[in-house]
């Protein structure tokens, strides 16, 4: 397998989820986060009516420094000049995101969603499980073959028995994030096919939201 290969695996199920990218806020990150629901503490803003918890931002940004920490591995192994490492390191590092970045990104996925199902954009059980299938064996067999994905095995191994999951509870949840990652690239191309740009559409989506920001 290639590194670009086992990188992207380890980043979509390293980190507990798979995240297709998208143009608009949907972005290829890693963690079984569930955006809504929870207990009032928990709450990190409500879109429309919807809650986005705290604790999916944590899966986020967890996820992040994961990718990260890989980044950094993949490209200590490069057989580059030094000078060129350092430069991929730096630009490495300033794609990290602040938390209220990564909140932005799951008011934008929310939205998204919103669009989604007012428009009746759905992704097929079969092509969600499909997908959560081809990168769960693509990740099997890097944990079988590399540091990285090892590490990732552990990782997972460690996040199912805290959290009390088996194999099967594990992938349905995987299955979740994929199923919203593929609703939110979908309407991302319904919007490219009717000529409409999709990040600035979000934005309008974002600015026309009633977003509220619990007390704290």
């Amino acid at each position: 397998m290639k590194k670009a290969s086992v990188l992207r695996v380890v980043c979509l199920m390293a980190a507990v989820a798979i995240c297709a990218a998208v143009l608009t806020g949907c972005a290829a990150l890693p963690f079984v986060e569930t955006a809504h629901g929870g207990t009032d503490a928990d709450v990190a803003v409500i879109v429309n009516g919807e809650e986005i918890r705290q604790s999916a931002i944590d899966a986020r940004l967890a996820a992040a420094e994961l990718s990260y920490a890989n980044g950094v591995v993949q490209i200590d192994e490069m057989e580059l000049p030094e000078q060129e490492k350092a430069a991929m390191l730096a630009k490495l590092k300033d794609a990290k995101k602040s938390r209220e970045e990564v909140l932005d990104e799951l008011i934008r996925q929310t939205v998204m969603l919103q669009e989604a199902e007012r428009r009746g954009v759905t992704a097929a059980d079969d092509e969600v499980n499909a997908y959560v299938e081809q990168q769960y064996a693509a990740f099997q067999e890097a944990a079988s073959q590399n540091e990285q994905g090892r590490a990732a095995a552990e990782y997972i191994a460690t996040y199912r028995k805290e959290n009390g999951l088996s194999e099967e509870a594990y992938l349905e949840k995987v299955a979740e994030v994929t199923r919203r990652a593929l609703v939110c690239d979908k309407l991302s191309e319904a919007l490219q096919a009717e000529g409409q740009d999709p990040e600035n559409y979000v934005d309008d989506l974002v600015a026309q939201a009633t977003i509220l920001y619990p007390a704290t």
